[in-house]
Parts: structure tokens; C-alpha cells; sequence
């Protein structure tokens, strides 16, 4: 096995040599993800139009499926992956930067074309990229929205309300509502059901 891997990748690196393509640099990925972590949307808008940044599917970014659709979707899955802790690294709550790394990625395991894939990054990078710059940290966040989350996690198992929260809380729904939907970006609902 060890011996077919090594030949497989003598092959590989030669395919690449004489065609010219290669990875784009770890610096360059880092400074991709960076760009995201710094919640720097309008540099990210002109890096997505970039072939070579991470999750684009280009020849150059590995072949990890001899399908297009499935190469691209297995790009996609590292990319939210490295994105979502990226975010984390930078104050994401870490619960929200993993339920959107897992939302996204199942919508790009439904996705039944390449254009729907490439929005779907696209949307991807810069949800983060907004959360991001909105400054959404668990450290940021008032203690109301942080017992909360709390709270949420711990029942997960039991049928669970806006109300149940907000009186858990001893604060108003509609009070406590707007201020969950202000601090993380998502409604109590859309929280409790992802």
C-alpha cells in the first residue's frame, strides 16, 4: 500500500509539473481565511472572483474526485470546515460557527449543480465574513443571550420554546427576542431548530 501511495504521488507531482498547476501556497490560504476572519467583506467580494481561492474547484486545487460536482463538494466541506474555525480562533461563538459550518455543508450535499455549489460558497464566506465583522463573540454578547445559549443546549432533548427561553430568562419575549436576534444573528427559533 505505502509503496503504491508513494508511486501515486511521484505520478501526480510529475502530471503537475509538466502541466504547470499547482496548489496555491499555504500563505495564500491562510491570508484567504484571514481575510474572513477579519470580517474584510469588500476585499473577499474581489477575492471570490479569484479561480485560486480555497473551495474554488480549479485543476489546480487537487483532484479529490474524478466526478467534477462531488471534487467540488469535498472542497467545499474543508473550506467551511478551515473557515469555521478560523472564526472560532477570532470570537465566533463556537456553537454558532459549527451549526453554520454544518448548515452550509448540507445544502452543498443537496446541491445538484456547479453554479449552485459556487453561490453556495460565495454565501458561505461571507456569512462569516458578516458575523465577523459584526463582531459576534461570545465575549461580546450580554450574559442574557450567553444564558440562553445556554439553556438552549442543555434541553435539547425537550420540546423547547421562545417562550420557554424568555421565561427561563424572567425577561419579555418580545424584548428577549430582538435581543438574541441583534447579539448572534439569528433568530431563537432558527437557533433552538439548528
Amino acid at each position: 500500500m505505502k509503496n503504491d501511495t508513494g508511486k501515486e504521488l511521484v505520478f501526480k507531482r510529475f502530471v503537475q509539473r509538466e502541466s504547470g498547476l499547482r496548489h496555491p501556497t499555504y500563505d495564500t490560504e491562510l491570508a484567504f481565511y484571514q481575510l474572513v476572519q477579519s470580517g474584510e467583506t469588500e476585499r473577499l467580494m474581489e477575492a471570490l472572483n479569484d479561480p485560486g481561492i480555497p473551495g474554488i474547484a480549479a485543476p489546480e486545487r487537487g483532484e479529490l474526485s474524478e466526478d467534477p460536482l462531488r471534487n467540488f463538494k469535498y472542497h467545499f466541506v474543508v473550506t467551511a470546515a478551515m473557515i469555521s474555525r478560523f472564526c472560532i480562533e477570532g470570537g465566533l461563538d463556537e456553537r454558532i460557527s459549527y451549526m453554520l459550518s454544518d448548515i452550509y455543508i448540507k445544502r452543498a450535499d443537496k446541491a445538484v449543480s456547479m453554479d449552485e455549489l459556487h453561490a453556495l460558497h460565495e454565501e458561505l464566506v461571507l456569512e462569516y465574513a458578516e458575523r465577523m465583522k459584526k463582531g459576534i463573540s461570545r465575549e461580546k454578547m450580554s450574559i442574557h443571550c450567553i444564558k440562553a445559549m445556554d439553556y438552549i443546549s442543555d434541553n435539547l432533548h425537550a420540546p423547547l420554546t421562545t417562550s420557554d427561553v424568555a421565561d427561563y430568562l424572567e425577561l419579555d419575549r418580545t424584548y428577549f427576542c430582538k435581543l438574541f436576534k441583534k447579539e448572534t444573528g439569528m433568530g431563537v427559533s432558527e437557533y433552538i431548530r439548528h
